[in-house]
């Protein structure tokens, strides 16, 4: 799959001229210019030049430090992950002692 991009509107024989070409993305009414979420995943997919690179995977046991919210650049170690509700418990020091902090897995990031 791929996007053209372009300031102003392509041609429409574009895809005679293209090799390879199964179909050209088309909305009703015969619209071929992206919206809504279709346009703000293209776009985030051009302003990192194309690349998808792989999530880091949370487990337990690892190291994580806070990246967002009241417990910014706070690092702790997971001690236990739900990955379906993207929680995690994690063992932070707090002034000498141990708590566990229930947070969401998306303010955090392995250290």
């Amino acid at each position: 799959m791929f996007f053209l991009y372009g300031e102003k509107e392509l041609e429409i024989n574009l895809r005679n001229r293209v090799f390879n070409v199964i179909r050209v993305l088309e909305y009703e009414a015969g619209a071929r210019e992206l919206s809504g979420k279709d346009y703000e995943y293209a776009m985030w997919i051009f302003r990192n030049q194309g690349t998808i690179l792989p999530s880091k995977v949370l487990t337990e046991g690892k190291t994580v430090k806070v990246i967002e919210g009241p417990l910014l650049d706070e690092i702790g170690k997971i001690i236990r992950l739900d990955k379906h509700k993207k929680k995690a418990w994690v063992e932070i020091d707090f002034c000498g002692q141990s708590r566990i902090i229930s947070l969401s897995v998306e303010c955090l990031t392995e250290v």
